[in-house]
């Protein structure tokens, strides 16, 4: 057990874009943090105790609130957890219901705010905050996030036109989700080489796969792991949402939809890089 302790109130993809915070401290101080992950995020405590940064793993009931990434943002167990604890960093994005006065929107950025964990950030959102061995880029994996259609259509409806013609890039195309409307797939299903990737709920999987893959799919917990380990990626963008919270670094491999030629030429430029 160690004396620091670091609260993630939220969902996966919120608390997946909490790690750097943990990372840098533990880069910084050399210290261990245990970690409190909210139930709705339990997948994460087997992939975050295999981490270098993690010591104590454990689930805890009290976030009664999702909005904002998890109210209350500290598990309502301040004082408990302070009297075991030397000290406790709370990585929500509100406390007491107030956002903290920052210019930036990234979630990561915020998470540091109101923590006020006691790191220099120069470093928060430039480097890989998950240990993984990084491979020649052999896979393309693709993620759509289906919980909502005005975001899953238009990414499916890109990347479909121009699947056969970037397949030869890559030794193998994997799907990455959970897959709840098979349906959704169908068109996918045409071509032979299109393989449906099963994690069987353990992210180091994904972790392996994405070691040697581009990723390509849209906002979601997916973009957030690929982020923490720096990646290749291209994300397609939701049109009715306007993302604030993303890296400006990402700029030249977000697309709006149907962004045919653009998207291919990025490829073909990873690629290149690549020596694929």
């Amino acid at each position: 057990m160690s004396n620091v302790l670091f609260t993630m109130p939220g969902k996966i993809g919120d608390n997946l874009a909490k790690v750097p915070v943990i990372y840098q401290y533990w880069k910084q101080t050399g210290i261990k943090s245990d970690v409190c992950l909210d139930k709705e995020s339990y997948i994460l405590k087997d992939f975050f105790s295999n981490q270098p940064w993690a010591d104590n793993v454990f689930i805890s009931e009290g976030v009664t609130n999702y909005g904002f990434g998890g109210q209350p943002f500290d598990f309502g167990k301040d004082a408990e957890f302070r009297q075991k604890y030397k000290d406790v960093y709370h990585l929500g994005y509100k406390t007491n219901g107030e956002m903290p006065n920052i210019a930036s929107t990234n979630l990561t950025e915020v998470a540091l705010a109101v923590s006020k964990c006691p790191i220099d950030p120069l470093y928060l959102l430039s480097e890989p905050s998950i240990e993984f061995e990084k491979k020649k880029i052999k896979n393309l994996c693709i993620h759509i996030d289906t919980h909502e259609e005005f975001r899953a259509e238009p990414a499916k409806n890109t990347i479909l036109p121009i699947l056969e013609d970037i397949m030869p890039y890559f030794e193998n195309i994997y799907f990455l989700g959970l897959f709840e409307n098979p349906s959704f797939y169908d068109e996918f299903k045409k071509f032979d080489n299109i393989k449906f990737f099963d994690d069987e709920g353990d992210l180091n999987k994904v972790v392996d796969l994405l070691s040697e893959s581009l990723l390509i799919g849209t906002f979601s917990s997916m973009w957030v792991l690929a982020s923490l380990m720096k990646i290749d990626q291209i994300v397609i963008r939701c049109p009715r949402i306007n993302w604030t919270n993303k890296e400006s670094s990402d700029k030249e491999t977000w697309f709006d939809p149907y962004k045919f030629d653009d998207i291919k030429d990025l490829i073909k430029k990873i690629k290149k890089q690549n020596g694929i």
